[in-house]
C-alpha cells in the first residue's frame, strides 16, 4: 500500500512537471483534463469523455487544480 500511494505522489509531482517543460506560451497543455477535449480529440462518446475527464481529475489533483483555475481564470477572454 505505501508504495502505490508513492508511486501516485511521484506521478502527480512527474506529470506536472514533463506538462510544464512542454508549455508552449499557449496555456498548460493540461487539456486532457478537458471533457470537451476528449470527446473532440478521441473516438469516445460524452459518458465516455466525461469518465475518463473524472478518471484524469481524480488521478492528477494537482494538475486539475492548475488547469481548471486556468480555464476560471481565462473564461470570455477575447483574444
Amino acid at each position: 500500500m505505501t508504495g502505490l500511494i508513492a508511486a501516485w505522489i511521484v506521478l502527480n509531482i512527474v506529470i506536472p512537471l514533463l506538462i510544464a517543460l512542454s508549455y508552449d506560451g499557449d496555456g498548460p497543455n493540461l487539456s486532457f483534463l478537458n471533457p470537451r477535449v476528449i470527446y473532440d480529440n478521441i473516438d469516445v462518446n460524452w459518458f465516455g469523455a466525461i469518465f475518463l475527464a473524472i478518471v484524469f481529475n481524480i488521478l492528477l489533483p494537482l494538475s486539475a487544480v492548475i488547469y481548471w483555475m486556468y480555464k476560471l481564470c481565462t473564461v470570455g477572454r477575447k483574444d
